[in-house]
Parts: C-alpha cells; structure tokens; sequence
C-alpha cells in the first residue's frame, strides 16, 4: 500500500559500505564512551548521528554527516587528542575525499555507496598497515623493553586489575611486552595474507 509519508533510509541487503558504517559508527560511541565525553553541541551532534547509523535510519546520509562532524571534533580538540582519534579523522577525510570525487566524476550528486567504498577501502587498508608499521617501529628502543618502564607492562598491569582472571605480578611484565610486540606484528601481516584476514580482524579487536 502506496502512501505520501516517507521513511527512513532501510537497505534491502547488508553491503561492505553498510557494515563499514554500522562499525564506524559504533566505533566512535565507543570512544566517547571510554573517554567520558562532555555534553557540547558537537559531542551530542555526533552520538546522535552514530546511534542514526548504527540503527539504520537514515544511514547514508547520517553517515557522512558523522564523519564530517568527526572531523570537526578532532581537529577543535587539537593537540589534546589521542593518536588514534588523528588517525580516525585521516580516514574520515578520506571518505570525503573519496565521496567528493564521485560526485564530480560522475557529474551526479547521488552516491552509490557500493562504487564508494570501491573507491575509499583500499586507501583505508593502506592507511591502516601505515599505522601498525608506525604502532610497532616506535616500539623499537630500549625504553619499551624494560620490564620497569615500559609503557606495555604498565598498561597491561593497569588493565588486569580491572580483570582479576588476568596475573598482575611483576614476573609478567616481560610477558606484556613481548605479547604486545608479538601481537602488533601479526597484525598487519594478518591483514595482507587473505585467507588470515578475519583472523587478524578479530585478534585486532
């Protein structure tokens, strides 16, 4: 039955765009989550239009709503925001970028998402094997290796507190660094070789 109301934005099937938003998305309610965002205009703007991604309505457009405004939120948090905020916003311009071309190429201001994510997933991949090469070089120093001082034994035992199935004595801090080394290397390569690929998804997460 034929009516005049319209409604929200609902794909009749799941695409590699549709799960990549619907993880974006949840991706930053988490963040702001962990880091227990203050009430703005732009926190709320963006948790509304994530919750719009994540559930679907509107979703195309609420999300390239979210990555502009994601964008907006690193860069009026400058230089105080965490490394991987930076690296969110490169993939959100990205995206942009990615968007902004298909629009003047194709001469047409109606996206086709699956001819999008063609376009921007492949310098995401790369921007993310950027990223852990640079997560894993800089590990490399002395300071990471010593049981005392390194920045992985300290996370670690900060971590496994909270989780007491998780050992916090001082014997396991070589342990946390050479896992943490171990697991950040695999990682990327992970995510070259196909048939590993979920593998490392999951372990990444």
């Amino acid at each position: 039955m034929k009516t005049g109301a319209t409604t929200p934005e609902r794909p009749s099937e799941i695409g590699p765009f549709t799960v990549f938003a619907w993880l974006w998305a949840a991706g930053i309610i988490s963040h702001m989550a962990s880091y227990s965002e203050p009430v703005e205009l732009v926190t709320v703007a963006m948790f509304v239009l994530a919750l719009a991604v994540v559930f679907g309505v509107y979703r195309t457009r609420a999300f390239f709503a979210l990555v502009a405004v994601h964008v907006i939120y690193v860069y009026i948090r400058l230089p105080r925001v965490p490394n991987h905020s930076v690296i969110a916003a490169a993939v959100d311009l990205t995206i942009v970028g990615a968007a902004l071309w298909s629009v003047i190429s194709t001469r047409n201001s109606h996206i086709d998402t699956t001819a999008l994510y063609r376009i921007f997933a492949p310098v995401v991949r790369i921007e993310l094997l950027i990223v852990y090469f640079f997560v894993v070089f800089h590990k490399l120093n002395s300071g990471f290796f010593d049981p005392q001082h390194s920045c992985g034994s300290f996370m670690y035992l900060r971590l496994a507190r909270e989780y007491p199935l998780l050992p916090t004595g001082d014997w396991f801090r070589p342990w946390a660094i050479s896992l943490t080394m171990l697991a950040e290397t695999a990682i990327p390569v992970m995510l070259v070789v196909r048939r590993w690929r979920l593998a490392g998804l999951l372990l990444a997460f």
